[in-house]
């Protein structure tokens, strides 16, 4: 649904080249939520809307030209995975997981921004705390995943100590089942010692005496 309100029905966007303007624009754009923002956008009528977004933009061409960053480059869409995460017993990925958490990191970077603005931003950033207002504090969840998910999705060896113990008794090499053990060969058989004495009982006496 578009976040555009009161859009124009009838227009001649295309007479003013609207089509290419949002082209163009899009391809500023270096995430899958941006670009879907771009397609979503429309002529409007509302002028409160229109004047909000000519200030944001103002506060943001400030805000570059003054050097501030933000990298939006790799951030996934993730509103599919949070809808599934309200279904119930529905569980996530770990790949689906660590999407998550990387945009609540994100987002947690940019509310830091908000928070502690460039001093050349302090009186002219208004439209973009605004905007920011609804980011909420991700510390306690973002803790709860810190050094716990790799990169490639996959669980950390020192995301629990279960976790830790159970890859070390996986990766232990297995001990053949014909191998005898240490105890096995050293200590001799009671069948092995009780024919031994037996034979030494009832050798013949010329073996016994050049025994001695």
């Amino acid at each position: 649904m578009p976040f555009v309100p009161d859009p124009v029905t009838h227009s001649s966007s295309r007479l003013l080249e609207f089509e290419t303007l949002r082209a163009l624009l899009a391809g500023y754009t270096s995430s899958p939520s941006g670009q879907r923002r771009v397609a979503e956008l429309l002529p409007s009528l509302d002028r409160s809307w229109i004047e909000t977004q000519q200030q944001l933009t103002t506060e943001i061409r400030k805000y570059r030209r003054i050097g501030g960053r933000f990298e939006f480059a790799g951030l996934p869409e993730v509103q599919r995975l949070i809808e599934k995460s309200r279904i119930a017993r529905a569980a996530l990925e770990t790949t689906e997981i660590r999407d998550v958490v990387l945009v609540a990191d994100r987002a947690s970077e940019w509310r830091e921004i908000i928070r502690q603005p460039p001093a050349a931003m302090r009186s002219d950033w208004a439209a973009v705390e605004a905007l920011s207002a609804g980011i909420q504090d991700f510390t306690s969840f973002l803790r709860s995943f810190r050094n716990k998910i790799l990169p490639d999705g996959t669980l950390d060896d020192r995301a629990s100590p279960e976790l830790s113990r159970i890859r070390r008794d996986t990766e232990k090499p297995p001990v053949p089942a014909d191998k005898p053990s240490l105890s096995s060969r050293s200590k001799p058989s009671s069948r092995t010692t009780n024919s031994s004495a037996c034979w030494m009982k009832n050798k013949p006496r010329s073996i016994a005496s050049s025994s001695r």
